[in-house]
């Protein structure tokens, strides 16, 4: 299957791919966990930067680069786990005896440089473990930074990390149910596009100082209820213009209590979910 077609596009909205882990696990610094959501559930494209394209167009000369550099062979490969058919990676390349992996990256130059310490970013490491664990027959890791421009490859070998894959994997099954419950995470402070135009502020302005003229007589107009109310004294009563009405209402029914209903999956009879605005004063 081509990359970057519908066809993969539309393969992997359905999967949690080895680039979305660092995204579900918060440390991703191109995509939060709403904005990855949004893509699996509602198939909102994902912006190509110009470092993907960079990484894209070299990769192949990256992976000669490697071959030369190592004495082996590999070959790109798409893997689904055969135990979480929803979890998959895509390796730049894999020895043909299925142990030896690359994730090849054609980074800036801070992080080659960090390359030749033997470290890599926090979120790359997540993103090779996550390949750990979709291929079980994987037992060597190798982070490949090049520069295409001095035509330098510098090869960090990652071990695998069997309690960060342990919460790698929690964190991804969390993420996969509200992808099938369209329940979105909640947002980050990423999520939230910043405003300072006059426009915006002049409106924003407007309605703070609205919210607090309302809030006061809100709260004025509860304090006058609960006093009619309790000058009712358990009656229904009206005067001056004023009806309080005493009445009864069912109770809520608790649908966990219902034995007929233990094993139902009850989110297959949810609705779609229905856009909602709020609008509040930051704390």
């Amino acid at each position: 299957m081509k990359q970057n077609t519908q066809e993969w596009l539309d393969f992997r909205r359905n999967k949690i791919g080895a680039s979305d882990a660092a995204a579900i696990m918060g440390l991703s610094p191109w995509k939060t966990r709403y904005q990855l959501w949004e893509e699996k559930v509602y198939g909102k494209d994902q912006v190509q930067t110009g470092a993907m394209r960079r990484g894209s167009y070299y990769e192949e000369e990256a992976r000669n680069a490697f071959e030369k550099i190592t004495g082996i062979c590999v070959m790109p490969k798409v893997i689904v786990n055969p135990d979480r058919d929803w979890q998959m990676a895509s390796l730049d390349g894999v020895s043909f005896d299925g142990t030896i992996f690359t994730e090849i990256k054609v980074p800036n130059k801070e992080a080659h440089e960090l390359a030749k310490k033997g470290l890599i970013a926090d979120y790359y490491n997540i993103q090779m473990q996550h390949q750990y664990e979709t291929d079980k027959s994987l037992t060597q890791g190798m982070y490949f930074s090049y520069l295409p421009d001095l035509k330098e490859g510098i090869i960090v070998e990652i071990k695998k990390d069997d309690l960060l894959i342990e919460q790698i994997v929690e964190e991804e099954e969390k993420f996969m149910e509200l992808i099938l419950s369209k329940t979105p995470p909640p947002l980050s402070e990423r999520d939230y596009a910043m405003k300072d135009d006059a426009n915006w502020n002049d409106a924003a302005n407007e309605w703070l100082e609205l919210s607090r003229y309302i809030d006061s007589l809100i709260e004025k107009k509860e304090n006058l209820r609960d006093q009619l109310i309790t000058l009712a004294d358990g009656h229904s009563s009206k005067g001056s213009g004023i009806r309080v009405t005493r009445s009864m209402s069912k109770g809520l029914i608790n649908y966990k209590n219902i034995p007929e209903l233990f094993g139902v999956d009850l989110e297959a009879y949810r609705g779609s979910p229905n856009e909602k605005w709020t609008v509040a004063a930051c704390k």
